[in-house]
């Protein structure tokens, strides 16, 4: 289990791109479209936002019923990988329609705004929760079931709908919005809107439909039997989960090691002490709207974004950038289940001049090592930062070659110290005295890693 320890991009593509070589099956269960895993294999870059990223290594991919999927935009997605067919969809999955992002989008331009990608992530779970308006992947290879949940969708939410196709008017007389990008036109009554909705939808279910399975459980359970290493893969970071995120700047599904195994049905096979893994950036960001007690809205935030190329894999955004927050990742390893940690672009605070660590916080003048479960409480928090010590210049092929051998000896002295002193405060922090930072990236590509225990 690969999950996110702080507020997403933390590098996962990165891990599971070196954990491949020893996986059989890869596995997404929850989120979709609003992610970015960008895996690089053999000089080749992969964007991946919906299907599991052993498919640029021809594994088996599945997708689960946990997601939610834009399924013309998967299409074009799959089309990146050599072999298509290792994706394998689950027939109950719910579809994100072009009425879904509308509505996602509206959310964001009328008074309130919470940062979301804009892809429909939040109506199409909202869907998905109150089932009647539940669109599925195997709903696409039925036209006349699609249409009459369409409508129904449709009807549900008219009166939304007509407010954005005035917005996107308007925006089109303006020479803002190309009338092709619309997701609601003005034109159209409600009944060809619907009629629209469903063509596009049942054609992208006929080019889906070699990959749709009805269950994709069972898939999993004969894997489990065969005594296949499975990798569940999750999208986001703890600090991003609906219910135990910075509410209501988070994302619209459970990002938890355990909610996430749940959605795939694989909890009670997982291993629980040894294989929950948490990505961490050895700095911080996040991307939307949010409380950040760390962020750096200066030069060196400007620096660590230009050298981390600190820009989303979905929407190109730039990413905010600040110290390395170890309240916020230590809730997210308490709250995550992480217990091992595999720690990314500790080489790119080589380009700042002192690297610092926010060890504690002060809230309305006192200390606390505690992350307010209120998001606006946490928005009045003030980083008590500790200096890190510079971290020398990182040559990645010969810390690589030396690590085989010396594992994490073979980093430079500052690096290996700023490692050893963000372990401590997790350990501290999180009260989980048995978590350890056993892998350190030292650079984008697959292989260039360091594990703690040397192994030649």
């Amino acid at each position: 289990m690969v999950i996110g320890g702080q507020w997403g991009d933390e590098g996962k593509g990165k891990f599971v791109s070196d954990l491949a070589p020893y996986v059989d099956v890869f596995v997404r269960s929850q989120g979709g479209p609003n992610s970015g895993h960008t895996v690089m294999v053999n000089g080749r870059k992969y964007a991946f936002h919906q299907v599991p990223s052993g498919a640029a290594f021809r594994k088996p991919s599945i997708m689960t019923a946990g997601m939610v999927i834009n399924p013309l935009l998967l299409y074009d997605e799959m089309q990146q990988v050599d072999d298509p067919s290792v994706v394998l969809i689950d027939a109950r999955t719910a579809v994100i329609t072009r009425a879904h992002r509308a509505l996602d989008g509206y959310g964001e331009i009328n008074g309130t705004a919470i940062g979301t990608t804009r892809q429909g992530m939040g109506p199409a779970y909202e869907s998905k929760a109150n089932r009647r308006e539940l669109i599925t992947i195997g709903d696409m290879l039925d036209k006349q079931r699609l249409a009459e949940k369409i409508a129904n969708y449709a009807l549900a939410h008219a009166v939304e709908l007509l407010q954005v196709a005035e917005m996107e008017q308007i925006a089109v007389a303006k020479g803002e919005l190309d009338p092709k990008n619309a997701l609601v036109q003005s034109n159209l009554s409600r009944e060809q809107y619907c009629n629209l909705l469903t063509d596009e939808l049942f054609a992208a279910g006929q080019k889906l439909a070699p990959h749709i399975v009805d269950d994709t459980s069972i898939i999993l359970q004969q894997a489990v039997n065969s005594a296949k290493r499975i990798l569940v893969e999750g999208a986001q970071g703890v600090l991003l989960d609906r219910d135990v995120g910075t509410v209501p700047y988070v994302t619209s599904s459970r990002t938890t090691a355990g909610a996430t195994l749940a959605d795939a049905g694989l909890s009670r096979y997982a291993d629980q002490k040894n294989g929950y893994w948490g990505v961490i950036k050895a700095y911080t960001t996040r991307v939307g709207g949010g409380p950040f007690p760390t962020e750096l809205k200066n030069g060196t935030g400007e620096l660590l974004r230009q050298k981390g190329f600190e820009f989303g894999t979905t929407t190109g955004r730039a990413r905010r950038t600040g110290w390395f927050d170890a309240v916020a990742t230590a809730y997210a390893i308490r709250m995550g289940e992480i217990s091992s940690g595999y720690l990314t672009k500790i080489d790119v605070l080589s380009a700042v001049k002192e690297p610092m660590i926010c060890v504690a916080y002060e809230i309305d003048g006192a200390r606390t090592a505690e992350f307010p479960a209120d998001a606006r409480v946490l928005g009045r928090a003030i980083p008590i930062l500790e200096p890190a010590g510079r971290i020398e210049r990182i040559n990645r092929h010969d810390i690589v070659m030396a690590g085989r051998k010396k594992g994490f000896d073979a980093l430079p002295e500052n690096a290996r110290a700023y490692v050893e002193r963000v372990e401590t405060l997790l350990r501290d922090l999180s009260g989980a005295k048995d978590f350890e930072i056993s892998a350190i990236s030292v650079g984008p590509w697959k292989g260039q890693t360091v594990v703690k225990q040397a192994f030649v």
